[in-house]
């Protein structure tokens, strides 16, 4: 909930429409019509690979806690973000406030085992790799029941986009983020240094987590978390790791600022999308 300090929606630029033809535009164009019961899915398939969303993971803080602002202060809560693990961990997102850890989830690398989690889990906004293969949706029709599954997801997908897990940007996007506060890539940077997440949490003290938190964390919890980010600092490699932030930092502005672009799916196009 840390972010919820200083995540608004000032801190994005958004513009509409097909490159080079873009219009100003607004977090409500991305995920329109937001209501009381949203919940953010990313499907990932590579080391960090949520990371190439995160100005769509991070617009849910101003988004969810704009709705209800008691959820920031009284009411205590997170965003609920889920993102799927396609075939194996890929790495801890929890300093992107994907939280608590079991909403980063372990799936099959098979298509159905995804759209199943995606149904279970209730998501409402989804976003899937513009580089995974495009499958014909046949594969619904083989499991059984499947078709059940597939109405209620073309009932309830609100949003679907495509994102670019390389690089940030999706082949022929339809919308255009950029962060105008350089803290939002702090934050991923955070992601990306793993051991200096586990060093806020292990020097954490009742006056720290009262200036920096938000909410009813507790010495406790962090106590719990703290082995198990370090536990999964070995789904990806120190080397892997350097050279995601290498290539981040190569695409930040002057200002210390990203761009990401994303194209807008049918729930059809999206559920075709959702294993490499």
């Amino acid at each position: 909930m840390h972010l919820s300090k200083f995540v608004a929606r000032e801190s994005f630029g958004v513009r509409i429409g097909s490159d080079g033809n873009r219009t100003s535009g607004t977090l409500d164009d991305l995920f329109p019509d937001w209501g009381m019961t949203e919940r953010l899915g990313i499907v990932l398939s590579k080391p960090y690979g949520a990371i190439e969303a995160s100005l769509a993971l991070l617009a849910m803080t101003p988004l969810f806690y704009g709705l209800v602002p008691e959820r920031a202060t009284t009411k205590p809560q997170y965003p609920p973000i889920i993102l799927f693990h396609v075939g194996q961990m890929h790495g801890s997102h929890i300093m992107l406030d994907v939280v608590p850890h079991r909403y980063e989830v372990l799936v099959e690398n098979d298509s159905y085992s995804v759209l199943a989690a995606v149904k279970d889990y209730g998501i409402t906004r989804l976003m899937v790799p513009d580089e995974h293969a495009e499958h014909d949706l046949s594969y619904v029709e083989r499991a059984p029941l499947g078709w059940t599954d597939l109405r209620y997801l073309r009932e309830n997908l609100r949003s679907v986009y495509a994102y670019g897990q390389e690089n940030g940007l999706a082949h022929s996007s339809t919308i255009e983020i950029t962060s105008i506060d350089p803290r939002l890539e702090e934050s991923v940077t955070q992601v990306l240094r793993p051991e200096e997440s586990i060093k806020v949490f292990t020097d954490a003290t009742e006056e720290s987590l009262a200036t920096k938190m938000i909410g009813e964390t507790s010495l406790e919890d962090l106590e719990t978390l703290t082995p198990i980010v370090a536990k999964r600092m070995n789904e990806v490699g120190t080397e892997e790791r350097a050279r995601l932030l290498a290539s981040r930092a190569a695409r930040r502005n002057p200002q210390g600022n990203i761009t990401q672009a994303y194209r807008e799916l049918s729930v059809d196009g999206g559920l075709a999308r959702l294993v490499p």
